[in-house]
């Protein structure tokens, strides 16, 4: 399963933008820390995920459509990363 590390540090976010390229169906987990409480959007799957300062939030998720999708953080309002979904036959093979 794939892992996209996220740090939201010192009013700037990594990775910054980068374009993360999924197949359809492909499982995969966003894995953030922060320095500061905010919330972290991932614009398509409609998923707000609160982020506590000090603390990691680990969110599994599955890439169930296709298309380009922003996640983003909100305070302040910065791109994260780009989910860049595409047709696949990606085969599920395991559980959550």
């Amino acid at each position: 399963m794939r892992t996209i590390t996220i740090e939201l540090k010192n009013g700037k976010v990594s990775p910054n933008g980068a374009r993360v390229e999924l197949d359809q169906g492909e499982p995969f987990v966003l894995d953030i820390s922060s320095d500061r409480d905010d919330q972290v959007h991932v614009h398509g799957f409609d998923k707000e995920i609160e982020v506590t300062a000090g603390k990691r939030v680990t969110v599994k998720m599955i890439a169930d459509r296709t298309g380009r999708f922003e996640v983003e953080s909100h305070h302040p309002e910065l791109l994260i990363v780009v989910l860049q979904i595409r047709p696949g036959n990606f085969v599920l093979t395991g559980v959550l």
